[in-house]
């Protein structure tokens, strides 16, 4: 069992758009950290994904409606 310094991790990431994986879960199961910036290319998932902000904030589109989600919030978003 360990700590993961999720913070540090955050803080560290200088690239937007290239994911961290912080842990996996179940081998099948995978958390990342990602710095965004700008506008984010429309795509889909095979399974539901999880976003949680820890800074700033983002709008989410889906099916023709918008969600901000703002620091601290998190959204589930089904695939």
């Amino acid at each position: 069992m360990n700590k993961i310094p999720v913070l540090k991790m955050a803080r560290d990431l200088s690239q937007p758009f290239r994911p961290v994986e912080i842990t996996e879960l179940d081998g099948a199961y995978h958390a990342f950290i990602v710095r965004y910036s700008g506008d984010y290319i429309a795509h889909s998932h095979s399974a539901d994904e999880f976003i949680y902000i820890m800074e700033g904030m983002i709008d989410v589109e889906l099916n023709d409606k918008t969600v901000t989600v703002k620091q601290g919030e998190a959204i589930l978003i089904p695939a």
